[in-house]
C-alpha cells in the first residue's frame, strides 16, 4: 500500500515518566515496518510534571513529534517560571545572588499579599477546571492541538488516532475528524464513563461526560479498547451495533528491549526482595500487603528477617498512609518508597527482584494494569492482590507465574507471602506461549491491519 502517515494525539508521551507512554511509543517503533509512519502531537516538555529524557532515544528515527504548549493561563505561567529558573540556574548557585534575591523578594511581596494572591489563583484555577474544562484539565491543550493541525499536516495524513487518558485527546480527535473526514481511531487505555474511582462534582458534570463520550463513539471509525471486559459496557450504553466498531488491543511489553535489559543485568543473589513499579493510589493501594507484613511479624518475629520491599511510583495523597503503615510492620527500615522512574529503570528493578507485587482494588474487575505484562515477562513469581473474579485475574492465572488473592484479604495475602518465603512457589511456571502474545510488536501489527482496513472502506 506504500508509505502511509498516522497522526497520533497523545498527552502522555516521552519524556513523561510512567508506563502510560509505552503504548504510543510501541506504535511509533513498530508501525513503520507495516508501512505506517507517525506524527505525534503531544504536550510541551515544560508542561510535563516528571520527565526522563532517555526515553526519547528509543523513539523511531523517522518519528515526527509536534509539541503543543497548553494555552491555559496557569500552564503558561508555570512554563514561564520553569524556563526562568533554568536560565537563572547558574546565577542562583552564587550565594551573594541568592541572598540578594531573597531580600528583594521579601520587600516586594509581603507575606499577606503573597498568601492572598495564592488563594485567589488557586480558586480561579479550580473554577476553570471545574466549570469550563471538560472532560478534564487538558481541554485547552486539546483545543490547541486541533488548532495547530495545519493544512500541511492534515494533507499528509491518512488516518488519526487519539489515545486517552487524558480524555481531552478525543476532543481533539473529534474536532479533526469533523474538519477533515479522515479515518479516526479512538483508543481507550482506560474507561471514561464508568471508570472506577472517577468522581464527579455534580450530576451535571456526569451528564457532560456522557454526552462527550457519546459524540466520540458516534463519530469515530474504530473504538479500540485496552481490555476485552469493557466491550460489554459500551454495548450496554450504545447498543449491539457498536460491536462493529470495537477492536480490543491490550497493553503489552517490549520483548526486544526487555531481553536486551535482561542480558545486560547482572545476576543478583537470590533472597526475599519484593518490588512494585507503578502507581499506588487508593485504587491500587498496597495497604493490604503492608498489613499482612505486620500480621506476619506479630505472629512470627523471625519470618521477615531477610525481607526487603521497594515501592517505585507515585502514591499522591495516599503516600503518608502508606509510610505510616510501613512503619508499623516491624521492618520499616527495609521498606523503601521511591518516586517514579523511567521504564528502563523499572524493568531493571523488576528483573532484580525475587517477587513482584501488584494491587487493584474492588471495582477494577475489568481493568488490566499495564505493569502486569512486564511482570509476566520477567518470569518472576507475582503476588497479585486483585479482584479474584475479573479479567486481570484471568490473565495472570493464564500466565502461570502469579498467585492471585483478593485485594483487602489480609490473611490470604499473609499466607501467600509466607508461601513465597518458604520456597513453595515451584508451581509458578511462566506459560511463555501465552505471555508472548502480548509482545508490543505483535500488538502493533494488529493496529496496522486495522488502519489498513479503514482505508479500504
Amino acid at each position: 500500500m506504500g508509505h502511509l502517515n498516522l497522526l497520533i494525539i497523545a498527552s502522555d508521551f516521552p519524556p513523561l515518566v510512567g508506563t502510560n507512554t509505552q503504548r504510543i511509543q510501541s506504535f511509533l517503533r513498530h508501525l513503520p515496518r507495516h508501512g505506517w509512519h507517525s506524527t505525534v502531537m503531544s504536550q510541551d516538555i515544560d508542561d510535563l510534571p516528571s520527565i526522563d529524557m532517555r526515553d526519547l532515544g528509543r523513539l523511531s528515527a523517522d518519528a515526527h513529534v509536534i509539541r503543543v504548549p497548553n494555552p491555559d493561563p496557569f500552564a503558561r505561567r508555570a512554563r514561564a517560571v520553569k524556563r526562568a529558573r533554568k536560565e537563572a540556574a547558574p546565577e542562583l548557585q552564587r550565594p551573594d545572588h541568592a541572598q540578594a534575591s531573597a531580600t528583594s523578594h521579601t520587600v516586594q511581596s509581603p507575606r499577606a499579599k503573597k498568601l492572598w494572591l495564592s488563594l485567589a489563583s488557586s480558586f480561579m484555577k479550580w473554577g476553570l477546571r471545574t466549570f469550563f474544562y471538560h472532560p478534564d484539565a487538558l481541554r485547552p491543550w486539546a483545543n490547541g492541538v486541533a488548532n495547530s493541525a495545519t493544512n500541511e499536516i492534515i494533507q499528509g495524513t491518512h488516518a488519526i488516532l487519539s489515545s486517552s487518558p487524558a480524555y481531552s485527546c478525543h476532543m481533539a480527535g473529534l474536532s479533526l475528524k469533523l474538519k477533515t473526514g479522515l479515518p479516526w481511531v479512538a483508543d481507550f487505555r482506560d474507561l471514561w464513563v464508568g471508570r472506577p474511582y472517577r468522581t464527579y462534582h455534580s450530576a451535571w458534570h456526569k451528564w457532560v461526560d456522557e454526552k462527550l463520550e457519546a459524540k466520540v463513539v458516534k463519530h469515530c471509525d474504530c473504538l479500540v479498547l485496552a481490555s476485552p471486559a469493557w466491550e460489554q459496557a459500551f454495548v450496554s450504553r450504545y447498543g449491539e451495533s457498536i460491536r462493529e466498531k470495537i477492536t480490543v488491543l491490550t497493553n503489552g511489553y517490549e520483548a526486544e528491549f526487555f531481553e536486551q535489559i535482561r542480558a545486560d543485568t547482572p545476576a543478583h543473589q537470590a533472597g526475599h526482595k519484593f518490588v512494585l513499579t507503578g502507581s499506588m493510589h487508593e485504587a491500587e493501594s498496597p495497604l493490604p500487603f503492608l498489613e499482612a507484613l505486620r500480621m506476619i511479624r506479630s505472629q512470627d518475629p523471625d519470618a521477615l528477617d531477610d525481607v526487603e520491599v521497594t515501592f517505585i511510583g507515585n502514591a499522591g495523597d495516599h503516600l503518608p498512609d502508606l509510610k505510616a503503615a510501613a512503619a508499623h510492620t516491624g521492618i520499616g527500615d527495609r521498606i523503601v518508597f521511591l518516586p517514579p522512574r523511567s521504564n528502563e529503570e523499572c524493568i531493571k528493578a523488576q528483573l532484580a527482584a525475587d517477587y513482584l507485587i501488584m494491587f487493584s482494588a474492588p471495582g477494577h474487575e475489568d481493568t488490566i494494569r499495564g505493569k502486569s505484562f512486564e511482570y509476566m515477562a520477567t518470569g518472576k513469581p507475582i503476588l497479585a492482590c486483585v479482584p479474584e473474579v475479573g479479567i486481570q485475574a484471568d490473565i495472570l492465572n493464564n500466565a502461570g507465574n502469579a498467585i492471585v488473592v483478593q485485594h483487602g484479604d489480609t490473611q490470604a495475602t499473609a499466607a501467600a507471602i509466607l508461601s513465597l518465603l518458604k520456597g513453595k512457589s515451584a508451581h509458578l511456571q511462566p506459560n511463555w506461549p501465552y505471555i508472548q502474545q502480548f509482545d508490543r510488536a505483535q500488538l502493533s501489527a494488529k493496529l496496522a491491519k486495522l488502519l489498513d482496513r479503514l482505508l479500504t472502506r
